[in-house]
């Protein structure tokens, strides 16, 4: 039986993003978060080791980490939005992590903005066919829930973000304050839920992180990119081609409109 359902794969079209849950087991998200916090150096038990209001590890190749990705409801669901063998498995690894403790302090990274997918840092680019990145992922290692500093989610903010990238010719570092001042103007909502969740993101998603993390433990997601095939920063979509696909089917009908 596939992950998701006909009504799903139909919000995703229209929301730019959906919900996953049980995508992985609350055991391997308790082994991927004990994993990356010996990686950081800390410990999520121990006040006196974390150092906030951010902290960034920048990637894992550690099998514990590496499963939570490749599970059959991850990998089914993404087939059902992307297209079976359109895309890059992250069998090898996969980062960055943002750690986020308990703190008033702003992170300075709460900015509005889409996943660039290509060019040099900090500046990534993005274009229309969406070039180096066919989907992303925000994976919940630890439990989220509203004091915790969940990502803020513009609710079908793809569709402002594709016809604003439908008039740039090539790529562009976007901002969407300048190029898509409609999105921000979308409800919000929250990537909460308990560890194991995985929310499923059009790459044209505005979103941003939160403050203030007002609850008593470090809230650790993933947020990895789904690469074309070609791989990362290659490939890109060809939404005319064969075969079709929910993520593509965003932006057909997003142009249309």
């Amino acid at each position: 039986m596939e992950p998701l359902g006909a009504e799903e794969i139909d919000r995703f079209v229209a929301h730019g993003f959906l919900r996953l849950n049980d995508a992985f087991t609350s055991e391997a998200a308790a082994r991927a978060t004990s994993v990356l916090c010996d990686a950081a150096g800390i410990e999520a038990g121990e006040p006196s080791s974390w150092d906030g209001p951010v902290l960034r590890i920048d990637g894992s190749t550690h099998p514990a980490v590496t499963a939570t990705i490749n599970t059959e409801r991850v990998v089914g669901a993404i087939d059902q939005l992307v297209g079976k063998d359109n895309w890059l498995p992250r069998s090898v690894g996969f980062g960055t992590f943002p750690v986020r403790f308990p703190s008033e302090a702003d992170p300075g990274d709460a900015g509005w903005h889409i996943d660039g997918s290509f060019g040099k840092p900090p500046l990534y680019r993005v274009n229309l066919a969406s070039r180096g990145r066919a989907l992303l992922l925000l994976m919940l290692f630890t439990d989220v829930g509203d004091r915790d500093a969940p990502t803020r989610i513009r609710v079908g903010s793809h569709s402002h973000v594709a016809r604003a990238l439908q008039e740039v010719e090539g790529d562009i570092f976007f901002v969407p304050e300048q190029h898509a001042p409609g999105a921000l103007d979308l409800p919000i909502e929250h990537a909460v839920g308990p560890a194991g969740t995985v929310y499923l993101c059009h790459p044209f998603l505005v979103h941003a992180a939160n403050w203030p993390h007002t609850g008593v433990g470090p809230r650790l997601v993933g947020q990895p990119a789904i690469h074309h095939p070609e791989g990362e920063w290659l490939g890109g979509f060809d939404y005319e081609a064969d075969p079709d696909s929910p993520v593509k089917r965003a932006v057909r009908l997003s142009l249309a409109q």
